[in-house]
This record gives C-alpha cells, structure tokens and sequence, in this order.
C-alpha cells in the first residue's frame, strides 16, 4: 500500500502560485494612508465599488471533492469560507478533510480545517479587480476577483456567494 500526490492537487497549486505571483506584480495596492475600513474599494472606480457592495455583508464559499470509490477508496474534501464584513473585517474558516482507503485493518485519514480573521478591501489595476486580506497575524493575501455569466470566480476557481454569513456583527 502506498500512497502519493495526486497530481491533479500539484497542478491546482501550481496554477494557485501563478495566480499569486501574477496578482502580486500585476495589481497595485493602496498606500497604508489610504481609508479602507468599511470594505471599501482602493481606487474610486465604479466596478471597484460594484465589488466591495456585492461581497460586503456575504459569505463566499469554495466547494471541492473527490472520491476513488471501491472498497478501498480515499478521498478528499473542500471547503473554504469567507464571511465578508460590512465593517471592513473577514472570517476565515477551512473545513478541509482527506481520508485514506482502507485495506484490512489499515485506514487513513484527517482533519486539514483552519481558521483566521483580518480587514479586507478591493484592490484594483487597470480592469482587473482583486480582493486583498490583511491577516490578524500581518501577513496579506491578494485574489483575483472575477464575475463570468454570473458565477463568481477567485483566483480562477468557482466560488458560491450568499447572504450565508453569520460570523459578522
């Protein structure tokens, strides 16, 4: 018995580091003077702010899965959560799970979930559109923000957004 990467996870964060480093040289952040409590846009354009007041106030969430199926099957399962504060402010949640097959006696599995908070705002560069998180711990993160036929994408990845959002005050 054995177990390895599975290489449709390699890809999926590979193509993750591209986004990343393509954001990080690509969108421009505001300068720390800049006001962006309340959820509000870096720069004063309309689609800019058309974003921060459709995720202000919701809940975006990342759904995958996969299973191997058969008796001794494993599988992994998703699930991302950001509930988006009107106030400025986000909660983080990652309800992640992989499990090992079973052979015999032998099984496998574990809980990947995690959890964090920060302030958000909308960062934008040229037609691109980007969702910055500034982490409790002071670390940032940049996203790609993109609305194809009405399905939302971050970081090229169909995400659900809802009124779902219970974190929030």
């Amino acid at each position: 018995i054995g177990f390895g990467e599975d290489g449709s996870d390699f890809y999926r964060q590979l193509l993750g580091q591209v986004v990343d480093t393509l954001i990080e040289t690509t969108i421009k952040v505001a300068s720390p003077e800049s006001d962006l409590s309340g959820g509000r846009a870096a720069s004063g354009s309309d689609e800019a702010e058309e974003w921060a007041q459709f995720l202000q106030g919701k809940r975006a969430t990342y759904l995958d899965s996969y299973s191997s199926g058969g008796a001794t099957g494993g599988g992994y399962s998703t699930k991302l959560e950001y509930d988006i504060c009107t106030n400025g402010q986000f909660y983080f949640s990652d309800s992640s799970s992989i499990s090992g097959g079973s052979f015999g006696s032998f099984s496998g599995g574990g809980d990947l979930g995690s959890s964090g908070s920060g302030a958000w705002s909308i960062i934008t560069e040229g037609n691109q559109f980007g969702l910055e998180l500034r982490w409790a711990d002071g670390s940032t993160t940049q996203r790609l923000l993109e609305f194809i036929d009405n399905v939302t994408y971050i970081d090229v990845e169909r995400w659900f957004v809802t009124r779902d959002n219970t974190s929030c005050p």
